[in-house]
């Protein structure tokens, strides 16, 4: 089976959640974390939030939801369909260059074994989506309009997201993603989170998914520890995207933490310090020259470092450091 489907993404762009409780998720990741809230779709439960680096950096859903009907923003009577997941990972989103390059990459996985999910169109952003070898979800999308705050805003709740056909139409070649994002601040939060970077997840297959991420996701290799345990790998536009972890170390099989960068080591320090005050459980914490760190754990249990910018947070040593924390 020829594997190399190569969708080469540019970086890590989102992470979507499925919630227990999304009004307290929201909470958490706007008002702990310091993610602004930009959009709501009541239709499916979800809600997404960023500070400008792209459309969304974080997705939240309920995971359970029951049928509801109720009016909307503009008055109109809508219905929410009834949604049982379970709580966690929904899926990884990955940002393409360009349309052209998702659809010439969704070509060549149609003639390979690789299994291929949905095809949609978000009006933002269109998709591919595909589970890896352990069952996780990865979109891999490219961005469709330069100015998405024209579609993702709290004026508007309707759902967005339809079918989409890749042959429909001739694909566009030109880069949407924002080269100069102008970040902003939620400034009553506790931390002061700029953007997602990266993620870790732990195999239950290490061999198998880090062939995927090569092979399929068309992520560059760039460290490996000499044990074969953990590896780092990238796009060409992060210096790290996914901290790939062997089940043997000792942590469930799934999504190990979302790691977010903040403005500096003492922004970060200063924000640790009123965390404390406020009562707000830190998991773990790194302080030391050029590494400085901290975990919390959302309110269903997912771990989330935040971290200052330095290159030395970036590395193999950092991710263990993330498992050691988070497994104490």
């Amino acid at each position: 089976m020829n594997m190399r489907v190569n969708f080469q993404p540019r970086r890590l762009g989102h992470a979507n959640l499925y919630v227990g409780d999304l009004a307290k998720a929201v909470e958490f990741y706007n008002i702990v974390c310091g993610l602004e809230l930009v959009r709501r779709e009541e239709e499916i439960a979800a809600a997404f939030l960023t500070n400008g680096n792209t459309h969304h950096d974080l997705g939240l859903m309920q995971a359970k939801v029951v049928p509801e009907t109720w009016v909307d923003l503009k008055g109109r009577q809508r219905h929410r369909a009834a949604r049982d997941m379970p709580v966690g990972l929904n899926h990884l989103g990955w940002e393409m260059d360009n349309e052209q390059q998702l659809v010439d990459a969704w070509r060549r996985a149609k003639t390979t074994g690789v299994a291929l999910g949905r095809t949609l169109d978000h009006q933002i952003s269109r998709s591919v989506y595909l589970p890896d070898p352990d069952g996780n979800f990865h979109e891999f999308y490219a961005d469709a309009m330069d100015d998405w705050r024209k579609v993702f805003n709290l004026e508007e709740d309707d759902v967005v997201t339809k079918p989409w056909d890749p042959e429909a139409v001739e694909p566009d070649s030109t880069p949407h993603w924002i080269e100069n994002p102008d970040l902003r601040d939620v400034p009553d939060a506790h931390f002061h989170a700029q953007f997602i970077t990266h993620a870790g997840i732990v195999a239950k297959d290490y061999n198998a998914m880090k062939r995927f991420f090569i092979d399929v996701g068309g992520l560059t290799l760039s460290e490996e520890a000499e044990d074969g345990k953990v590896c780092l790998l990238r796009g060409p536009a992060a210096s790290v995207d996914l901290v790939l972890f062997h089940e043997d170390l000792g942590l469930k099989a799934g999504l190990a933490f979302l790691a977010f960068v903040v403005s500096g080591e003492e922004a970060l320090r200063s924000s640790h310090e009123r965390a404390k005050q406020a009562g707000i459980h830190v998991i773990s914490s790194v302080d030391e020259p050029g590494r400085r760190s901290v975990t919390l754990r959302d309110p269903d249990g997912v771990n989330v470092v935040l971290y200052t910018g330095s290159s030395g947070n970036l590395g193999l040593e950092a991710g263990r450091e993330v498992i050691d924390g988070i497994r104490s």
